[in-house]
Protein backbone atom coordinates (compact mmCIF):
# COMPACT_ATOMS: atom_id res chain seq x y z
CA UNK A 1 0.00 0.00 0.00
CA UNK A 2 1.59 3.23 -1.11
CA UNK A 3 1.28 5.91 1.84
CA UNK A 4 1.74 9.92 1.41
CA UNK A 5 3.55 11.03 3.93
CA UNK A 6 4.24 14.83 5.11
CA UNK A 7 7.43 14.98 3.28
CA UNK A 8 6.83 16.76 0.20
CA UNK A 9 9.38 14.96 -2.29
CA UNK A 10 7.57 16.82 -5.44
CA UNK A 11 8.75 20.41 -3.94
CA UNK A 12 12.52 18.46 -3.58
CA UNK A 13 12.59 17.87 -6.85
CA UNK A 14 11.32 20.89 -8.06
CA UNK A 15 14.27 23.10 -6.05
CA UNK A 16 16.54 20.31 -7.55
CA UNK A 17 16.35 21.73 -11.01
CA UNK A 18 18.11 24.07 -12.44
CA UNK A 19 17.10 28.30 -12.94
CA UNK A 20 16.33 27.03 -16.47
CA UNK A 21 15.18 23.73 -17.82
CA UNK A 22 13.72 22.04 -20.75
CA UNK A 23 10.51 20.82 -21.15
CA UNK A 24 7.19 19.82 -23.57
CA UNK A 25 3.83 18.76 -23.89
CA UNK A 26 4.64 16.26 -26.20
CA UNK A 27 8.27 15.09 -27.12
CA UNK A 28 7.33 14.01 -30.90
CA UNK A 29 5.38 17.05 -32.55
CA UNK A 30 6.36 19.91 -30.65
CA UNK A 31 10.30 18.97 -29.12
CA UNK A 32 11.48 20.65 -26.48
CA UNK A 33 13.18 24.22 -25.26
CA UNK A 34 14.60 25.63 -22.35
CA UNK A 35 11.91 27.60 -20.11
CA UNK A 36 12.86 29.46 -16.52
CA UNK A 37 12.01 26.89 -13.99
CA UNK A 38 8.61 28.47 -12.85
CA UNK A 39 7.14 27.63 -16.21
CA UNK A 40 8.77 24.46 -17.18
CA UNK A 41 6.62 23.04 -14.13
CA UNK A 42 3.85 23.66 -16.25
CA UNK A 43 4.38 21.43 -18.93
CA UNK A 44 3.70 17.30 -18.86
CA UNK A 45 7.27 16.35 -19.64
CA UNK A 46 10.44 18.12 -18.07
CA UNK A 47 14.18 17.32 -18.15
CA UNK A 48 15.63 16.66 -14.57
CA UNK A 49 18.94 18.18 -13.34
CA UNK A 50 22.15 16.72 -15.30
CA UNK A 51 24.97 18.11 -13.70
CA UNK A 52 23.55 17.68 -10.23
CA UNK A 53 21.90 13.75 -10.28
CA UNK A 54 19.36 13.70 -7.61
CA UNK A 55 17.14 11.47 -8.88
CA UNK A 56 17.28 8.17 -10.40
CA UNK A 57 14.79 7.92 -13.09
CA UNK A 58 13.43 5.01 -14.59
CA UNK A 59 10.19 4.20 -16.86
CA UNK A 60 8.19 1.13 -16.21
CA UNK A 61 6.95 0.84 -19.75
CA UNK A 62 4.51 -2.23 -18.84
CA UNK A 63 1.08 -2.44 -18.19
CA UNK A 64 -0.79 -1.72 -14.44
CA UNK A 65 3.22 -0.53 -13.39
CA UNK A 66 2.47 -0.51 -9.71
CA UNK A 67 2.15 -4.35 -9.74
CA UNK A 68 5.95 -4.68 -9.81
CA UNK A 69 5.86 -3.05 -6.24
CA UNK A 70 4.13 -5.82 -4.77
CA UNK A 71 7.53 -7.83 -5.13
CA UNK A 72 9.00 -6.74 -1.64
CA UNK A 73 12.79 -7.20 -2.96
CA UNK A 74 11.90 -4.13 -4.64
CA UNK A 75 12.61 -0.55 -3.23
CA UNK A 76 10.07 1.60 -3.14
CA UNK A 77 10.15 4.75 -5.20
CA UNK A 78 9.88 8.41 -4.07
CA UNK A 79 8.07 9.06 -6.41
CA UNK A 80 5.46 7.70 -8.39
CA UNK A 81 4.34 9.27 -11.67
CA UNK A 82 1.96 7.15 -13.15
CA UNK A 83 -0.58 7.64 -16.92
CA UNK A 84 -4.38 8.28 -15.65
CA UNK A 85 -5.20 5.89 -18.54
CA UNK A 86 -6.32 2.40 -18.88
CA UNK A 87 -2.37 0.93 -18.98
CA UNK A 88 -1.35 2.85 -15.94
CA UNK A 89 2.35 2.92 -17.12
CA UNK A 90 4.33 5.17 -14.82
CA UNK A 91 8.12 6.56 -14.06
CA UNK A 92 9.71 5.70 -11.23
CA UNK A 93 11.89 8.31 -8.95
CA UNK A 94 14.54 7.52 -6.30
CA UNK A 95 15.75 10.74 -4.32
CA UNK A 96 19.06 10.52 -3.52
CA UNK A 97 20.00 11.45 -0.24
CA UNK A 98 23.64 12.50 -1.70
CA UNK A 99 23.45 13.96 -5.21
CA UNK A 100 25.25 12.28 -7.94
CA UNK A 101 27.89 15.46 -9.25
CA UNK A 102 28.83 15.47 -12.91
CA UNK A 103 30.64 18.55 -13.34
CA UNK A 104 34.45 18.65 -14.18
CA UNK A 105 35.83 18.43 -10.71
CA UNK A 106 33.87 15.84 -9.70
CA UNK A 107 34.98 12.64 -8.21
CA UNK A 108 34.62 9.74 -10.88
CA UNK A 109 34.10 6.85 -8.52
CA UNK A 110 30.38 7.91 -8.01
CA UNK A 111 29.24 8.49 -11.46
CA UNK A 112 30.62 5.22 -12.07
CA UNK A 113 29.29 3.48 -8.75
CA UNK A 114 25.67 5.62 -9.22
CA UNK A 115 25.82 4.02 -13.19
CA UNK A 116 26.23 0.48 -12.31
CA UNK A 117 23.41 0.47 -9.34
CA UNK A 118 21.17 2.23 -12.09
CA UNK A 119 21.90 -0.43 -14.23
CA UNK A 120 20.96 -2.86 -11.37
CA UNK A 121 17.67 -1.38 -11.08
CA UNK A 122 16.54 -1.51 -14.33
CA UNK A 123 16.96 -5.20 -14.61
CA UNK A 124 15.83 -6.06 -11.17
CA UNK A 125 12.72 -3.10 -12.00
CA UNK A 126 12.33 -4.58 -14.94
CA UNK A 127 12.35 -1.48 -16.33
CA UNK A 128 12.80 -0.12 -19.93
CA UNK A 129 16.13 -0.17 -20.65
CA UNK A 130 16.14 1.51 -24.03
CA UNK A 131 14.88 4.79 -21.60
CA UNK A 132 17.81 7.89 -21.48
CA UNK A 133 16.10 10.00 -18.53
CA UNK A 134 16.64 12.66 -20.32
CA UNK A 135 12.82 13.61 -19.74
CA UNK A 136 10.58 12.45 -17.47
CA UNK A 137 7.05 12.75 -16.65
CA UNK A 138 5.98 15.98 -14.85
CA UNK A 139 5.44 15.03 -11.38
CA UNK A 140 3.66 18.66 -11.16
CA UNK A 141 1.16 17.71 -13.95
CA UNK A 142 -2.26 17.23 -13.51
CA UNK A 143 -2.08 14.75 -16.26
CA UNK A 144 -0.87 12.21 -14.23
CA UNK A 145 -1.18 10.76 -10.54
CA UNK A 146 1.56 10.98 -8.35
CA UNK A 147 2.29 8.92 -5.25
CA UNK A 148 4.83 10.86 -3.02
CA UNK A 149 5.98 7.98 -0.53
CA UNK A 150 8.58 10.79 0.98
CA UNK A 151 11.56 8.17 0.85
CA UNK A 152 15.01 9.06 0.03
CA UNK A 153 18.19 7.09 -0.67
CA UNK A 154 21.56 6.68 -0.09
CA UNK A 155 23.17 5.02 -2.98
CA UNK A 156 24.44 2.08 -1.09
CA UNK A 157 20.82 1.57 0.59
CA UNK A 158 19.67 0.70 -3.14
CA UNK A 159 22.99 -1.01 -4.25
CA UNK A 160 21.69 -3.66 -0.97
CA UNK A 161 18.56 -4.71 -3.45
CA UNK A 162 20.44 -5.36 -6.30
CA UNK A 163 21.43 -8.98 -7.01
CA UNK A 164 25.48 -9.08 -7.28
CA UNK A 165 24.91 -10.86 -10.94
CA UNK A 166 22.95 -7.73 -12.03
CA UNK A 167 25.66 -5.40 -10.35
CA UNK A 168 28.39 -7.50 -12.39
CA UNK A 169 29.58 -5.37 -15.97
CA UNK A 170 27.26 -6.18 -18.53
CA UNK A 171 26.78 -4.04 -22.45
CA UNK A 172 24.10 -2.17 -21.78
CA UNK A 173 20.92 -1.68 -24.05
CA UNK A 174 20.78 1.88 -23.45
CA UNK A 175 23.24 4.49 -22.27
CA UNK A 176 21.58 7.30 -19.20
CA UNK A 177 22.88 10.43 -18.43
CA UNK A 178 25.63 8.75 -15.89
CA UNK A 179 26.28 6.04 -18.63
CA UNK A 180 26.63 9.08 -21.26
CA UNK A 181 28.97 11.14 -19.24
CA UNK A 182 31.49 7.66 -18.25
CA UNK A 183 31.37 6.75 -21.78
CA UNK A 184 32.51 9.93 -23.27
CA UNK A 185 34.45 10.75 -20.25
CA UNK A 186 36.70 7.25 -21.16
CA UNK A 187 36.30 7.95 -24.82
CA UNK A 188 38.12 10.96 -24.98
CA UNK A 189 40.68 10.60 -22.02
CA UNK A 190 42.57 7.59 -23.77
CA UNK A 191 42.45 9.64 -27.08
CA UNK A 192 43.97 12.06 -25.36
CA UNK A 193 46.45 9.73 -23.09
CA UNK A 194 47.61 8.68 -27.47
CA UNK A 195 47.66 12.16 -28.66
CA UNK A 196 49.29 14.68 -25.69
CA UNK A 197 52.44 14.04 -27.56
CA UNK A 198 51.79 15.18 -30.40
CA UNK A 199 50.91 19.00 -29.47
CA UNK A 200 53.22 21.60 -28.41
CA UNK A 201 50.85 23.66 -26.02
CA UNK A 202 47.58 22.76 -23.83
CA UNK A 203 45.64 25.70 -25.83
CA UNK A 204 45.63 23.47 -29.01
CA UNK A 205 45.75 20.26 -26.94
CA UNK A 206 42.40 21.10 -25.34
CA UNK A 207 40.74 22.24 -28.39
CA UNK A 208 41.62 19.17 -29.93
CA UNK A 209 39.85 17.06 -26.98
CA UNK A 210 37.00 19.43 -27.29
CA UNK A 211 36.41 18.66 -31.07
CA UNK A 212 36.91 15.30 -30.57
CA UNK A 213 34.28 14.47 -27.77
CA UNK A 214 31.79 16.50 -29.80
CA UNK A 215 32.45 14.22 -32.56
CA UNK A 216 32.14 11.22 -30.10
CA UNK A 217 28.94 13.08 -28.53
CA UNK A 218 26.92 13.36 -31.75
CA UNK A 219 27.58 9.63 -32.35
CA UNK A 220 25.36 9.22 -29.33
CA UNK A 221 21.76 8.64 -29.64
CA UNK A 222 21.05 10.97 -27.15
CA UNK A 223 23.56 13.91 -26.35
CA UNK A 224 25.16 15.56 -23.78
CA UNK A 225 25.08 19.49 -23.39
CA UNK A 226 27.58 21.72 -24.55
CA UNK A 227 28.22 22.42 -21.72
CA UNK A 228 28.72 19.26 -20.33
CA UNK A 229 30.86 18.51 -23.38
CA UNK A 230 33.29 21.66 -22.42
CA UNK A 231 33.41 20.47 -18.59
CA UNK A 232 34.55 16.56 -19.52
CA UNK A 233 37.15 18.36 -22.29
CA UNK A 234 38.77 20.77 -19.71
CA UNK A 235 38.77 18.47 -17.40
CA UNK A 236 40.82 15.63 -19.82
CA UNK A 237 43.11 17.67 -21.41
CA UNK A 238 44.07 19.73 -17.99
CA UNK A 239 44.54 16.40 -16.17
CA UNK A 240 46.28 14.81 -19.50
CA UNK A 241 48.47 17.66 -20.08
CA UNK A 242 49.84 18.14 -16.64
CA UNK A 243 50.41 14.22 -16.21
CA UNK A 244 52.00 13.69 -19.78
CA UNK A 245 55.62 12.69 -18.52
CA UNK A 246 53.46 10.07 -16.11
CA UNK A 247 51.62 8.64 -19.06
CA UNK A 248 53.24 5.26 -20.54
CA UNK A 249 51.91 2.49 -22.88
CA UNK A 250 52.47 -0.40 -19.66
CA UNK A 251 53.64 -2.99 -22.98
CA UNK A 252 50.70 -1.82 -24.93
CA UNK A 253 48.91 1.08 -27.51
CA UNK A 254 47.60 3.80 -25.28
CA UNK A 255 44.45 4.73 -26.12
CA UNK A 256 43.16 1.18 -27.92
CA UNK A 257 39.71 0.90 -28.89
CA UNK A 258 38.98 -1.97 -26.62
CA UNK A 259 40.54 -0.16 -23.64
CA UNK A 260 37.94 2.66 -23.96
CA UNK A 261 34.86 -0.20 -22.87
CA UNK A 262 37.46 -1.88 -20.15
CA UNK A 263 35.72 -5.00 -19.10
CA UNK A 264 32.50 -4.53 -21.54
CA UNK A 265 34.55 -4.97 -24.28
CA UNK A 266 34.22 -8.78 -24.50
CA UNK A 267 30.50 -8.64 -24.20
CA UNK A 268 30.57 -6.98 -27.74
CA UNK A 269 29.85 -8.99 -30.99
CA UNK A 270 32.30 -10.01 -33.36
CA UNK A 271 30.27 -7.38 -35.90
CA UNK A 272 30.05 -4.45 -32.95
CA UNK A 273 34.42 -4.99 -32.34
CA UNK A 274 34.67 -4.30 -36.03
CA UNK A 275 32.40 -1.29 -36.25
CA UNK A 276 34.06 0.18 -33.19
CA UNK A 277 37.49 -0.73 -34.40
CA UNK A 278 36.45 1.06 -37.71
CA UNK A 279 35.32 3.89 -36.64
CA UNK A 280 38.16 4.58 -33.97
CA UNK A 281 40.86 3.76 -37.22
CA UNK A 282 38.93 6.27 -38.83
CA UNK A 283 39.15 9.06 -35.69
CA UNK A 284 43.00 8.39 -35.62
CA UNK A 285 43.83 8.44 -39.05
CA UNK A 286 42.03 11.55 -39.53
CA UNK A 287 43.95 13.29 -36.55
CA UNK A 288 46.93 12.05 -38.05
CA UNK A 289 46.06 13.71 -41.40
CA UNK A 290 44.91 17.19 -39.72
CA UNK A 291 48.57 17.23 -37.76
CA UNK A 292 50.24 16.23 -41.03
CA UNK A 293 48.62 19.60 -42.63
CA UNK A 294 49.40 22.29 -39.48
CA UNK A 295 53.08 21.00 -39.53
CA UNK A 296 53.04 21.57 -43.31
CA UNK A 297 52.13 25.24 -42.89
CA UNK A 298 54.04 25.56 -40.24
CA UNK A 299 57.06 24.95 -42.21
CA UNK A 300 55.48 26.62 -45.24
CA UNK A 301 55.64 29.80 -43.17
CA UNK A 302 58.85 29.11 -41.77
CA UNK A 303 59.96 29.45 -45.27
CA UNK A 304 58.35 32.39 -46.32
CA UNK A 305 56.31 30.00 -48.65
CA UNK A 306 52.69 30.71 -50.36
CA UNK A 307 50.93 28.45 -48.53
CA UNK A 308 48.70 26.49 -51.25
CA UNK A 309 47.10 23.20 -51.51
CA UNK A 310 49.36 21.99 -53.74
CA UNK A 311 52.38 23.66 -51.61
CA UNK A 312 50.92 21.79 -48.47
CA UNK A 313 50.78 18.29 -50.37
CA UNK A 314 54.52 18.67 -51.23
CA UNK A 315 55.71 19.44 -48.32
CA UNK A 316 53.48 16.61 -46.30
CA UNK A 317 53.72 13.74 -48.92
CA UNK A 318 49.80 13.63 -49.13
CA UNK A 319 47.87 13.74 -52.07
CA UNK A 320 46.51 17.04 -53.38
CA UNK A 321 43.08 15.69 -52.57
CA UNK A 322 43.60 14.72 -49.24
CA UNK A 323 44.27 18.31 -48.71
CA UNK A 324 41.21 19.68 -50.24
CA UNK A 325 39.07 17.49 -48.25
CA UNK A 326 40.50 19.32 -45.22
CA UNK A 327 41.20 22.87 -46.96
CA UNK A 328 38.19 24.12 -45.22
CA UNK A 329 38.93 23.95 -41.95
CA UNK A 330 42.53 24.69 -42.56
CA UNK A 331 42.13 27.21 -44.94
CA UNK A 332 43.18 30.41 -42.67
CA UNK A 333 45.38 28.65 -40.39
CA UNK A 334 48.63 30.32 -41.82
CA UNK A 335 47.08 33.91 -41.90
Amino acid sequence: MLITTSRNSIEAFNQSLPAKVKASNDLQETGCKFYKRDTALQFDYISPNNLVQSHLCFDMDVNQALFVLEDNVVPMPTLIIENKDTKKRAHFLYELNTPILMFDKASDKPKRFAYDVERGLTKLLKADENFNGVFIKNPNSSNYTVYDTGLTYDLHDLNEYVPFHLLKKQKPKYVSNLGRNCQLFDLSRHWAYANVFDFTNLKDFHFAVLEKLTQYNMGLAVVLGLKEIGYIAKSVSTWTWKNKANIVTNGKARGSVSDFFDGEWDSLTQQEKQSLGASYTNSNRQHDTEQKIVRAIDELKRQGKKITQQSIATVSGMSVLSVKRKWKQFRNYGQ
